[in-house]
């Protein structure tokens, strides 16, 4: 599973934004973390530009955000992460 951490710091409006993002993604994600924060899981966690507080999160907090899986895209409108495909036979 793919599976992301943001800092509630980094989220314009923390509540509304979780449901939104569980729409985006089709109800197949699962939300935990601590206070302040939102620790978001999926076979594939799409999060839209304007959730996020500002550019600078955006370009350089986002991509460090990834706990598990693979950074599929982030363009100026979206971020992408999906699960990391299986490595067989490579150790």
């Amino acid at each position: 599973m793919a599976k992301i951490l943001l800092l509630g710091t980094w989220m314009a409006q923390p509540e509304p934004t979780r449901e939104e993002i569980n729409r985006r993604n089709a109800d197949r994600l699962s939300f935990g973390g601590l206070s302040g924060q939102l620790e978001i899981t999926g076979p594939r966690i799409e999060i839209d530009r304007r959730w996020i507080v500002n550019d600078r999160t955006w370009r350089h907090g986002m991509p460090r955000s990834v706990v598990e899986g693979q950074i599929e895209r982030q363009t100026d409108d979206v971020f992408v992460v999906v699960d990391e495909p299986e490595r067989r036979g490579r150790r």
